[in-house]
Formats: C-alpha cells, structure tokens, sequence
C-alpha cells in the first residue's frame, strides 16, 4: 500500500465520522471551468457529508466516538460512490492531507479497499467519469475496511490518528469534441498541483497555481527538459512540501525551480521546498539541489512565507530581483568554506553591475546574516532600508531575522500599514494619534520608549494577536492606553498610562499573558471580555483605583496569578488591589469567576474583593490600607472597604443578597489596618445562609454585614 493510501487510516482510528470535502477548483488548460465534482452519495443515491463505522456484519453504531478498537476488531464505512454532478467529463484523483496523531497505529492495522463486487480497489488510481446523467457518471460503489492486528500489544493503547482533510480534484477529460477532435484538453492539469508531473504541467501556462499537499519529485528525470521551469508570469502558492531528492544534485536538474520571468511565490506555515542532501560522495557540494535558479533579467521574484532548504544555497540569482518578505531559510554549508554564507547568493558580475539584486525585507535565515553577506565580494548589505537584523541563538545555530525599523512617528505609522510581522524600534518614538495595528504583530520596544500625548480614546489599539516586549509604553496625555482585542503577550515591558486604564482586556475566548511587567494606570489591568485567560507573572500592577479588575459584566474569566505585587490606592483610601466581579447572570452563563494567586503581594483599601467567584489563594500577603466603614451593597463596583479579604454581591436599596462561591485561602498573612478586620463574608439573611464557602480560615473570625468591627 502506497503512502498516500495509508494516509485514510488517520481519520479512522478516532473513531469518529470524517467528512469528504468535494468543492474544487477546477481550471483546463484553455481556461475553460470544468464541472466540479461535490458529491459523495451513498447506496440510495443520497448526498453524505460524513462517513461513519458500522460493524463487520454491517449494524450502525450509534457513537462513533467511543468505538472499541482493539486487537483482532474490524469495522467497515458505510459503501460510498463519487459522483459527477457538473456536465463535463473528468479525470479526477483523491488527495488525503493533514493527518496528525500517533503513527504507530498503522503498523498494526490493515485497510482494505473494495468495489461493489468484493474485487480490490486501487484507491490512489486516476478515475474518469462522464457528464451528469450518463452510465458513466459515477463510482461503483466503494467498502472500506479496518482490521487490527490481533498481536497488537500494550504499546498501542491510547493513541489516536485524527485531522484528516479529504478532496477529490478534477479536471477536464479528453472526451468532448473541439473541432480538432476529443484532445485539445490532453493537457489539462489538476488544480490545486497534486504532484511533480503536475506542476510541471501546470508551469507551461503560468497564472495562479496552488500546491495543495506534500509530493517528493522523481530522482530518475535527470534531462534538462525534465526541468520545472517557471517561463511566464506565475504566482505559486504552497500549501504543501515540494521535496526534492539530494541524487538530482550532479544532473541537469540542480535546482527545484528555474525561474525565468516575473513570479510570486506564497507558502502557509511549513509549507515550502525541501532539498534533500545527496549522501554519496559524488557531491559536488554539501547538501541537495538549490531551491531556485533566478534568471529572469529585469524581472521580479518575490518569496512571501514558507520553508525554504538547499545544498549550499536556497536562491541563487543570477540576473534578476529576488525581493524576499518572510519565510525560514536553511541550506548545508558549502564544500569550500565549510560555511553557510551561500544561503542567498548572486552572480559575482551581474550583482557587482546591478543586474542581479538581492532585497530582503523579512524573514529567518539560519547562520547567515543578509546585512552582512560573505557571498558577494566585498560584503553585501541585502536588506533593504528602513530595515534591521536581530539574532537569536538555538542550540548551535544563529538565526537572523529580518524586521521592520521604525525611528520615528511617520516610520512606524508606515510599518502598521505595511503590516509587517515584526516591528522594532531603534530610536525613542512618540506619537500623537492612535496607533491600530490590524495584523498579527511583534512589537519589539528594543529598550526603547514608546509614547503618546492623546488625550481621549485608547492610544494603541491591538486587532490582532499582539506581543509587546522588551521596553516602555509611556502614555503622557488623559487617554486610555491598550486595547487589545486579540490574544496578548507582554514580555518585560513597562505601561505607565496617566489615563484610566494601562491594559485593557477587551477580545472574548483570548488569552493574556503578562510576564515580567510593571502596568501603571488608573485600573491598571482591566478585563472587559468573557472566557478570558489571564496569566500574570513575576509583574507589579499598581493601580490609582484598582490594580487588577475583572467587569462584573463578563463571565467565564480564567485568572491565574503567580509571583506578582498588586497594589491599588496610591490616589485615595477608596481603592482596591484586586476587584473580581460575578452576578447571578455571569453564574449562569459561565459559572464561578475562576482565579488563583500564588506567592503574591496585594495590598489597598480592601486588598481583595471578589463578587461570585471562585478563588483560592496559596502564600499571599494581603495588605488593608483603609479603615472600615458602613457596609452598603450596591450593583456597580467595589464596596466593601477595610478589609484584607472581602466576598460580596450586587444589590442595592438595603437588600441584602447572599455572595456565592468558594474562597480557599493557603499558608496566607493577613495585614489590616484595623484589628480583626481579615475576612468579610456578606450574607443573605439571620437564618443560617453564610453566602460564599470560606476554606483555610477560622470561621469564627469571618466578618459578616451584622457583625462589623466597632469602626463601623
């Protein structure tokens, strides 16, 4: 059984259904849109979307989720056909991409294929059908089987294979007559390119082509015109791994790609070429094959994204610009220096007379630095201005990455519009509008400051997932300082906002981390959004009013606190360190606020408040800096004052409601100002009913509402 074929076994092992995805996008040659296979149809001739088990003997089973396999079972799909509903013929292949799970499971089970007739079925071969309403117009009908290896031992138990896409590509077959005859469409190629010979194929007329999974080339075409050459305008989009085999190195074909004229080349996360190193000593070089030959004279390549590997080189240009915006770059060290200053490398004549050009504006290249390239003489700077290199060390290896520099206002405004990646500051900058970053970015303070003079709104507004590091966030004026709206990471910064809020919380479902910080403001980290995750590390926030606060409107927080020291009200004894607010409304939509706080240092008028919450608390020290007063319910904000812990609850107009929750406290120090003033627990009524549970702490010394200190 071929690679590919094995790949349907992921999904099975789940025990769950996997559905057959059928859209296509199908392009001929001759820019005609074939029909597109998007059915797959069971026995009575009804659409499916999902293929689920059924026993050997054929019986449903009702969770496909909690299948027993285990050694000696077997179970079958229920039989299935693909059907061509458009009215061309086609040719069409199946594709299974995207497993991940435990590989080992597929040494001990064994897949069978077969046709209505009980005969194999060769489920990797080519299969043509006629238009919508002939006899040929459909599968027979396809049984796929699963046994597990009766000798299967322990070693198995508890893996899982899982994430499977299915699709079926087609194009148009040579069935359909032009005046010439039924073959003008003998070229067609599937779209998205399935394999070496399809790419190939499909880089005869260029355009938009999309590398839709993992294919290796063949070591045997070694001819010069067994080469992939790129010879129109082509934008190449890999969602897949090229791998080139290492033994193409000495032949015709030293390269992966011969680029002749303008060309766009688009790679998601791991995706790319990979040249594999030749391992016999006929090697001319260390390593494979190059990724890419540029030859294309005043012409344009540019590389955005993906995983790019080569012997000696990844792209070599020889004349031509290669304009590189991201991507991870590796290759072997070349034979003569034993080095890697090859990775990116020009023709000596050409670069030196401004035919062949090498731009870089983003991306990782392992051990090579392109401001500082040993591949041209004398060294060449390949990164383009307003651009600079940071370095970072793995294991062995350097890596350098390219990012966006920004020395001043306008230069940073320009690098949120480009949507670069990585931004990092190389002077103090100080802004006087709103910075909105939309894309997923770094922002790479350097040590340096970042300010802002805004006196309304919020002065840098995060949409996408965000990290700040390594510098200071100064907001001068009355505004509000960060909204973050995506998943957040603040690494060894410093916020110091004049304004209401230093950070603020404001995107449902993300996380938001803080490590090593200091966040100053009014509240000083304020979370606005439900099913948040906050994790707070080895930090100090120090708030006017409140220096942690969750909105009693939002349920479902996540709060995780460790090594940290919150302090709320160096502006007035009315303030609280930490405010973590619930309703019954919250209770119901996503239970108990959840938080914990480990070796933490919290201190304010009342050091802790929380309203429905559950929270535990292991070596704090909390510290009360006020003086109790009158206890007054009310349903907006913090209201008890005095006290080193305080559970509570939102009524109002002399209605005493019960707070709820659980509240653990562990090897904790309680420091109030006033005497006896540790614990206040509000309650419902004189009947028995004590609001929120209260464990690690003598419940002879909780404080309720009728039983205030004489300060009261």
């Amino acid at each position: 059984m071929s690679f590919t074929s094995l790949l349907i076994c992921f999904a099975m092992l789940a025990g769950s259904t996997f559905a057959w995805f059928t859209d296509t996008a199908t392009t001929g040659v001759n820019k005609i849109t074939s029909g597109n296979l998007h059915e797959i149809q069971n026995k009575d001739n009804q659409k499916i979307e999902t293929l689920e088990w059924v026993t050997k003997e054929g019986a449903a089973i009702v969770d496909q989720d909690k299948i027993l396999w285990e050694p000696g079972c077997t179970y079958l799909l229920t039989p299935f056909k693909i059907v061509n509903t458009g009215n061309l013929a086609l040719k069409y292949k199946i594709v299974i991409t995207g497993p991940d799970g435990d590989s080992p499971l597929l040494d001990v089970i064994e897949f069978t294929y077969k046709g209505k007739d009980g005969n194999a079925v060769d489920i990797n071969a080519e299969g043509h059908m006629t238009p919508v309403g002939t006899d040929g117009a459909a599968t027979a009908l396809i049984t796929v089987s699963a046994h597990m290896d009766k000798a299967a031992g322990n070693d198995y138990q508890d893996k899982t294979l899982e994430n499977v896409k299915f699709t079926v590509y087609a194009t148009q077959d040579t069935v359909e007559n032009d005046s010439y005859g039924p073959t003008y469409d003998k070229d067609a190629t599937y779209y998205p390119v399935l394999d070496a010979d399809g790419l190939k194929d499909a880089l005869v007329n260029g355009g938009n082509i999309t590398i839709a999974g993992d294919f290796t080339g063949d070591a045997t075409k070694t001819e010069q015109g067994d080469r992939l050459t790129i010879k129109t305008p082509t934008t190449l989009n890999f969602e897949g791994v090229y791998t080139v085999p290492g033994s193409l190195e000495d032949s015709n074909n030293w390269a992966a790609l011969y680029i002749t004229d303008e060309t766009t080349i688009n790679a998601i996360d791991g995706a790319g070429i990979i040249c594999e190193d030749k391992t016999d000593s006929s090697a001319t070089y260390i390593g494979g094959p190059f990724v890419a030959d540029v030859n294309a004279p005043d012409k344009t390549v540019t590389v955005n994204g993906g995983t790019y590997y080569g012997g000696g080189t990844t792209f070599q240009v020889t004349k031509g610009t290669l304009v590189v915006n991201g991507g991870f770059f590796k290759c072997a060290p070349d034979i003569g220096t034993n080095d890697y200053r090859y990775l990116l490398n020009c023709y000596d004549a050409n670069h030196k007379n401004s035919s062949a050009k090498i731009i870089v504006k983003g991306g990782t290249f392992v051990n090579y630095d392109p401001s500082h390239s040993d591949s041209e003489n004398p060294q060449a700077n390949f990164v383009a201005e307003g651009y600079s290199v940071i370095s970072e060390q793995h294991g062995e290896d350097t890596w350098y990455t390219v990012v966006r520099a920004a020395d001043s206002a306008t230069a940073l405004q320009e690098a949120i519009k480009e949507g670069a990646p990585y931004i990092q500051l190389t002077k103090n900058v100080d802004v006087t509008e709103a910075l909105t970053f939309e894309n997923e970015t770094t922002i790479d303070l350097n040590d340096k400051t970042l300010s802002s003079s805004m006196e309304s709104g919020y002065s840098l507004v995060l949409k996408g997932d965000t990290v700040i590091k390594n510098g200071t966030y100064q907001g001068n004026g009355t505004a509000r300082g960060i909204a973050a709206y995506g998943n957040l990471t603040l690494e060894s910064v410093k916020v110091d906002v004049a304004g209401q809020v230093g950070v603020a919380c404001s995107e449902n479902n993300c996380t938001y981390n803080i490590q090593d910080s200091e966040i100053k403001g009014d509240y000083a980290l304020a979370n606005f959004a439900n099913n948040a995750t906050v994790t707070i590390q080895d930090s100090t926030l120090e708030g006017k009013t409140c220096g942690l606060y969750h909105n009693g409107s939002n349920s479902g927080l996540n709060l995780n606190v460790t090594d940290t020291k919150i302090n709320g009200g160096n502006d007035g004894e009315d303030a609280t360190g930490v405010y973590i607010s619930g309703s019954t409304v919250t209770v119901a939509a996503g239970g108990y606020q959840q938080a914990t706080f480990t070796n933490c240092s919290i201190e304010g008028a009342t050091a802790v408040e929380v309203k429905h919450s559950d929270v535990k608390l292991t070596d704090c020290t909390l510290t009360a800096t006020g003086d109790p007063t009158d206890y007054t319910q009310n349903n907006n904000g913090s209201t008890a004052v005095g006290y080193c812990f305080a559970t509570t609850s939102n009524s109002k107009d002399g209605k005493i409601d019960p707070s709820s929750g659980t509240i653990e406290f562990e090897n904790c120090t309680f420091v109030p100002k006033v005497s006896g003033c540790e614990v206040f627990n509000s309650y419902a009524d004189a009947s028995g009913n004590q609001g929120a549970t209260i464990k690690g702490y003598d419940n002879s010394k909780i404080l309720y509402p009728n039983k205030l200190t004489p300060n009261s």
